[in-house]
């Protein structure tokens, strides 16, 4: 395209003395293999850019998923998988500064998730835990039937979320036992 017209305009120059001739044919010839190169390296990078940004895509959209949920623990392994598949692919590739950002923001979002469920969590395990210990207290009194007020008092108390701990699964199967 346009570098053949220039090169066109170039070769219907009007004549010029061969010593100056000389010197302006070298510095044109790798004007011209420099833009080439350049060209050529462009080219390379759009084509590995439409190569892997589909699948930088779905690792951004899977790590928004991942923020989403309740199962952090499980999802921290994955979540390390992906971050390495993801500087993998990153590599050499430009033009994505807006996906990166989207990911970034889809860690942080993970990491603030992932905190706020912890708290939760904590908050749930000492819960069960005096629910436990008040439901004992129950078991052990000498009137069982005198404690059934405190006892649906206490079954009102018990709410949970969805969120899966080994500690956590054992208070409850402790709690349904008593």
């Amino acid at each position: 395209g346009r570098l053949h017209e220039i090169q066109s305009a170039w070769e219907n120059l009007s004549y010029l003395q061969p010593q100056y001739q000389e010197i302006l044919q070298a510095r044109f010839d790798r004007a011209v293999q420099a833009f080439s190169r350049q060209l050529e390296l462009e080219r390379a990078a759009l084509a590995l850019r439409q190569e892997r940004l589909p699948e930088l895509e779905g690792l951004c959209a899977r790590v928004e998923e991942l923020a989403e949920g309740a199962e952090w623990h499980l999802a921290e392994r994955e979540l390390k998988d992906i971050q390495k598949k993801w500087l993998r692919l990153m590599a050499g590739v430009k033009g994505v500064e807006p996906l990166q950002q989207r990911f970034a923001q889809a860690l942080i979002d993970f990491a603030q998730r992932k905190d706020e469920l912890t708290r939760t969590l904590e908050a749930e395990i000492k819960l069960l835990g005096e629910l436990c210990r008040e439901m004992e207290a129950c078991l052990q009194a000498a009137d069982l039937k005198a404690m059934l007020p405190k006892v649906r008092e206490i079954k009102a108390r018990w709410k949970v979320s969805e969120i899966r701990d080994p500690v956590k699964a054992e208070r409850q199967k402790h709690f349904r036992t008593m």
